[in-house]
């Protein structure tokens, strides 16, 4: 597997949980713990390649639009999971369809 191909999966699964943790937001799903540790395993993956990425963007110009999904991914991520932590401070016990129907 090149470069490309490890990044461009990286960010297909990283938008599989991106997607989870936002249905997660709206109580179609769960959100804890197992959700946490499954988005940093993209993330851990990608840290070595994005330290390198000006030099990668100079180098291999073909994983720009990759590089550049990633990093437009991350933005994303990173306002969602301030929206988790801002729900779970409010008082929500934990994202879920459980607790979104328990509410009076």
């Amino acid at each position: 597997m090149n470069l490309r191909e490890k990044i461009a999966g990286i960010n297909g699964r990283l938008a599989a949980l991106l997607c989870e943790t936002k249905q997660a937001l709206r109580g179609e799903r769960d959100f804890g713990p197992e959700q946490i540790r499954a988005l940093r395993d993209p993330v851990t993956e990608m840290d070595p390649i994005m330290s390198g990425s000006k030099e990668l963007r100079v180098l291999q110009p073909e994983l720009e639009g990759e590089l550049d999904l990633y990093k437009s991914q991350i933005g994303d991520l990173q306002d969602t999971l301030e929206k988790v932590r801002v729900m779970l401070l409010a008082g929500k016990p934990k994202c879920s369809p459980a607790a979104r129907n328990s509410t009076p």
